[in-house]
């Protein structure tokens, strides 16, 4: 039989959790463990791991599909950029 664990495991298991500050958005994280593909070597968390994938598959699609042009691709970069800096 398994029981449902009390409230004082659970609590007491969550005070052991470590939160760290995710170095490109600056929010608490519990996870900070994705690996930034800007630079391939910075850990951050798994929203900005998200948020930088699907920017890329973004670009990735109106280059090939041709529904930007180059010129609106480099400010989406750019901006990017900024937001990072």
């Amino acid at each position: 039989m398994n029981e449902e664990p009390s409230a004082e495991v659970i609590k007491g298991a969550s005070a052991n959790i470590t939160y760290t500050l995710c170095p490109r958005c600056g929010e608490e994280d519990m996870y900070v463990d994705c690996l930034s593909r800007r630079d391939n070597k910075t850990m951050i968390c798994t929203q900005c791991g998200t948020m930088e994938a699907m920017f890329d598959l973004s670009i990735q699609r109106y280059t090939r599909l041709g529904q930007k042009t180059e010129k609106e691709i480099e400010d989406m970069k750019r901006v990017e950029r900024a937001w990072l800096d």
